[in-house]
């Protein structure tokens, strides 16, 4: 991925896209004829109807692209951070320049993601630090349904995506 790609613009599309489906399933299924629906498990059965069915999908679609929203901004703050940290690599003595450097890169793979958002306060105003982490707890939940992290502020995939990425464009303002 380069700095230049939106690395979240993938996931707000899927998100757009299956709405607008859903739209269209659901105006489709309000209709008397519903032969656009076989073939598919859209059809009522066992007395659930087709707009519950739409709703239950919608709804755990929402969590899923919460959950690839949120590893795509976090790969796109490890790569961010290892590119700073290539700096490392022509430190001085050049004999422990590489390994410093590959260390560096490795460990930053397993930093929390909170510390990683920390490290920005100097760039990213405290607001939208909170945001992101909320969002991060609201991750974990949908990712493990920990009992308890249930008290995470909920979270939908527009507000979502808007906080990634706006922290996404401040970190690229001040790098340019």
């Amino acid at each position: 991925m380069t700095y230049g790609d939106d690395p979240l613009e993938s996931v707000w599309t899927t998100y757009v896209t299956t709405q607008s489906s859903f739209k269209v399933t659901k105006r489709v299924s309000g209709r008397k004829d519903l032969s656009l629906l076989s073939k598919t498990n859209l059809v009522p059965v066992d007395g659930l109807s087709t707009t519950s069915l739409i709703n239950s999908a919608r709804d755990e679609l929402e969590d899923l692209l919460i959950l690839a929203m949120w590893a795509k901004f976090e790969r796109y703050l490890i790569e961010y951070i290892q590119g700073v940290g290539a700096v490392l690599d022509t430190a001085r003595p050049v004999s422990l320049a590489g390994n410093l450097h590959e260390k560096f890169e490795l460990s930053v793979e397993s930093w929390k993601s909170t510390d990683v958002i920390d490290l920005f306060k100097d760039i990213v105003d405290e607001k939208l630090r909170g945001h992101a982490k909320n969002i991060k707890k609201y991750r974990d939940y949908i990712a493990h349904k920990n009992p308890r992290n249930e008290d995470a502020p909920k979270t939908d995939p527009a507000t979502a995506y808007r906080v990634l990425s706006n922290f996404i464009l401040v970190i690229r303002s001040e790098a340019s």
